[in-house]
């Protein structure tokens, strides 16, 4: 029986679901390479493991409290990873004040200019996301981010809604 996967290269943590397919197919003739994790890229692609795992839990979570779960569950990791290891860096005050809330903006009060200090034109879709870094035609990229903050352009969510709009009699 072929593995649930094609031949070709990985770079996939062995979990213990994939080291039993790997031994039931290396019965079957196929080969692998397998190598320890190199230390110094060891903590990345353990916390991208982790973040595979949790993110889709999260997200699988339904029900009116579910935004207080998914906290009640993150805040649960925090205390472990911050009780598991001896001086760990993870502060007891690094667990998530509810309800959950995210920081958009920090404004300076004393920052001169012309009129009132304001936060700057957030961009059309998050700044953590790596979709800006995509160069695929009619996709968000850097380049039309910034045309947008520095107002040379008209947000792409505009853009589409005036063009539909033009086509109509």
């Amino acid at each position: 029986m072929p593995p649930n996967r094609p031949p070709g290269l990985y770079e996939e943590l062995v979990t213990r679901r994939l080291e039993a397919a790997l031994e039931e197919i290396r019965g079957q003739g196929w080969r692998d390479e397998v190598e320890q994790l190199d230390p110094a890229e060891a903590p990345g692609v353990l916390a991208r493991f982790v973040h595979d795992l949790v993110e889709p839990l999260l997200g699988s979570m339904t029900g009116d409290d579910r935004t207080a779960r998914q906290l009640e569950i993150v805040n649960n990791l925090v205390d472990h990873l911050q009780s598991a290891v001896k001086d760990s860096p993870v502060l007891d005050d690094d667990a998530l004040a509810p309800p959950p809330r995210q920081l958009l903006s920090l404004v300076d009060p004393d920052l001169h200019g012309v009129g009132e200090a304001s936060a700057p034109t957030r961009p059309s879709i998050p700044l953590a996301s790596s979709h800006l870094l995509i160069n695929v035609p009619r996709d968000h990229t850097v380049g039309s981010e910034i045309k947008v903050a520095a107002g040379w352009q008209r947000p792409a969510s505009q853009q589409c809604k005036n063009a539909k709009d033009s086509t109509r009699p």
